[in-house]
């Protein structure tokens, strides 16, 4: 969701759960999401290691990992759990997903929403250059809608049960891999788009009134109840954006699992543009991905100021997913 755009106000109620894993700290639930959503930097998922100011996981480091599920209805949602998984970062299609664990079974009440925790503990790897991926699904015993139906496993875009996180933090122009993806049976044209805004303003104080790290601050800064809240407190927002930005391809590529064309005309019927300035573009097989290297070095940042750089893939006209990046000056 960009700037001047409304947010889905589906009306939550009726007698059964309604469950959703925010994409955001408004989500109402409503499916599917406009396509120039950010809906691939949950604020609801958290690691137990991030750093309170940049959101900054280390790797080698045992975390337990958590999400925020809510029950927007007027029912109970009996046996609640989630199921984490983490996987390669990706601008596409998610690859190489591997399940993390689950959580103990709880009730959330009407209306009301609960912190669960994965009994297993996740241990990030620098194996996909420790810029992780991670994925949620909730679901309850009594759910008036199927959890994740065929075709929609973790896209969050059109499941409100699935959440995504893959923020990630650049401070000293420390490049990280990612995979450019072509999910579809047919080879096609990827092409990589990228949009950038600065904050000013963004003090420790600040955040820790609001309750929000300023990685998610920044993250979601182009939403119009968080742009009211920015005015509100005086945060400057801009979008000239003054850093330099290095792509190049590792050589590495792989499958991909494919989208079914139940979910590619789901994609493709929702409403919105894909928004940003082509970047690259990749000629890709069908059901394959390609691995790139990206170097994001922010100038001129202050010690408050936050940049957002956000990239987003299309495959012919159907945006498939994006990345997140935030850059500050260093230690807070």
């Amino acid at each position: 969701m960009h700037e001047g755009e409304e947010e889905p106000g589906e009306p939550t109620g009726g007698t059964g759960p309604r469950l959703v894993v925010g994409y955001t700290y408004s989500d109402t639930g409503a499916r599917p999401l406009a396509a120039n959503t950010v809906f691939y930097a949950s604020p609801m998922i958290e690691v137990s290691t991030a750093d309170p100011q940049t959101g900054v996981i280390p790797v080698d480091v045992p975390a337990s990992v958590s999400v925020i599920v809510q029950n927007l209805s007027n029912g109970p949602a009996l046996g609640t759990t989630a199921t984490f998984w983490f996987a390669r970062p990706s601008i596409g299609a998610l690859v190489d997903i591997t399940q993390i664990g689950t959580t103990m079974a709880t009730s959330i009440p009407p209306g009301g929403a609960d912190l669960l925790t994965c009994t297993t503990e996740w241990t990030p790897s620098a194996d996909f250059g420790a810029h992780q991926c991670l994925l949620v699904q909730g679901e309850c015993l009594n759910d008036t809608l199927l959890t994740t139906p065929p075709g929609l496993v973790f896209r969050p875009d059109l499941d409100r049960h699935v959440g995504q996180r893959n923020l990630t933090i650049t401070a000293h122009g420390q490049p990280m891999l990612i995979t450019v993806s072509n999910p579809f049976d047919h080879e096609d044209l990827a092409i990589l788009r990228h949009s950038g805004w600065r904050l000013t303003g963004v003090t420790p104080e600040l955040c820790e009134t609001l309750g929000i790290h300023p990685a998610d601050l920044a993250t979601h800064a182009l939403e119009p109840r968080v742009q009211r809240m920015l005015r509100r407190y005086e945060v400057g927002l801009s979008h000239e954006v003054e850093s330099r930005i290095e792509l190049s391809d590792t050589g590495n590529e792989g499958r991909a699992d494919t989208i079914d064309p139940d979910t590619a005309d789901l994609l493709n019927q929702r409403p919105g543009e894909p928004t940003g300035e082509p970047l690259a573009e990749f000629a890709l097989p069908d059901a394959t991905f390609r691995e790139v290297s990206l170097t994001i070095s922010s100038a001129n940042l202050g010690p408050d100021d936050l940049e957002v750089h956000e990239f987003v893939q299309t495959v012919g006209n159907i945006e498939v997913g994006g990345y997140v990046a935030v850059g500050i000056a260093g230690p807070r």
